[in-house]
């Protein structure tokens, strides 16, 4: 198995091109090759978040180990729905 180099919440930064955010998603592909979703911290002109881009793992170098932490907030109901089987 194929173990990541990097945790969700690391800042990291592509050493081509690079763009630089924290580590939202990981994936491992079935040959080998892992990807990771970077969110930047900046905001757009508009204010709204920066559009999160997705690089292969060897061209990441760590710039800050884990400058976010995760949450297991879904964002779901607050309370059990009646309309629902969840009580």
């Amino acid at each position: 198995m194929n173990d990541f180099k990097f945790e969700l919440g690391d800042e990291v930064k592509d050493v081509i091109t690079g763009y630089s955010g924290v580590v939202m998603h990981r994936t491992q592909w079935l040959h080998g090759c892992n990807t990771y979703g970077l969110q930047p911290r900046e905001l757009d002109k508009d204010g709204a978040p920066v559009k999160r881009e997705v690089f292969d793992e060897p061209g990441l170098k760590l710039k800050k180990a884990k400058v976010a932490e995760a949450s297991r907030k879904t964002g779901g109901p607050a309370r059990p729905l009646r309309e629902t089987n969840r009580f």
